[in-house]
């Protein structure tokens, strides 16, 4: 099966073998940014959270990495994004520190 992982450092892992072997990625937003959370709707269309608020989604199944369309990607600055849930391609569910949903 597929998978995902993140990290610090802007570290993007993605396995396609279930967790035998890992590809090593970015989201190509800065090698300053954790990354706490990854989720995707469907094969193309996912989401990352992490730290400063910061939100980015890919629409080529994580070949690139974009912020969303008309922002800046940071929901709040001083927030830490914990996780993210994909309902659908632009429908997420999301919380983090001080009670963020």
């Amino acid at each position: 099966g597929k998978g995902w992982a993140v990290g610090n450092e802007d570290i993007v892992l993605r396995t396609v073998d279930g967790g035998s072997t890992w590809t090593v990625g970015s989201s190509g937003l800065g090698d300053r940014q954790v990354w706490h959370g990854v989720s995707f709707f469907d094969a193309t269309n996912g989401w990352l959270v992490g730290s400063f608020g910061m939100v980015s989604r890919t629409i080529d199944g994580g070949a690139s990495w974009i912020r969303p369309s008309g922002s800046t990607g940071i929901l709040d600055a001083d927030a830490i994004i914990k996780d993210v849930q994909a309902v659908g391609p632009l429908e997420v569910f999301a919380v983090g520190s001080g009670g963020m949903i």
